[in-house]
């Protein structure tokens, strides 16, 4: 029979309680990352619009279109969005930590975020 301390007990219950009940794409870094990379979307869709095509780079998008990339350094929050043009639209894409390796993308055909995760 293992016994454990209350206070063992009571970290376990906390930690699993806070991170365990929310998927990938429902945890508060990953609603933190679309907040803050959706408008580089919004940006790469409007650059389409006036353009013909996406841009090359994040870059092309300043001034007009955004007044500077929006990041975020906080290791627990999303890291910087990383943009790949292709064929046909672009992706997004950004990572958080906690629990595990999460990992979001935008996806230009879709108009949708998709997040997947693992320990």
């Amino acid at each position: 029979m293992i016994i454990l301390h209350p206070t063992t007990l009571f970290s376990l219950v906390l930690c699993f309680s806070l991170w365990s009940c929310c998927a990938p794409h429902e945890c508060r870094p990953a609603r933190i990352g679309f907040k803050l990379y959706t408008p580089i979307a919004d940006a790469l869709e409007n650059y389409k619009t006036d353009h013909g095509s996406y841009p090359e780079t994040l870059d092309d998008l300043i001034p007009k279109y955004l007044e500077k990339i929006p990041e975020h350094t906080n290791p627990n929050r999303p890291t910087q969005a990383l943009y790949k043009k292709t064929y046909d639209g672009f992706t997004l894409h950004f990572r958080y930590g906690g629990p595990g390796i999460n990992n979001c993308e935008y996806n230009s055909e879709s108009k949708k975020w998709t997040c997947e995760g693992h320990y």
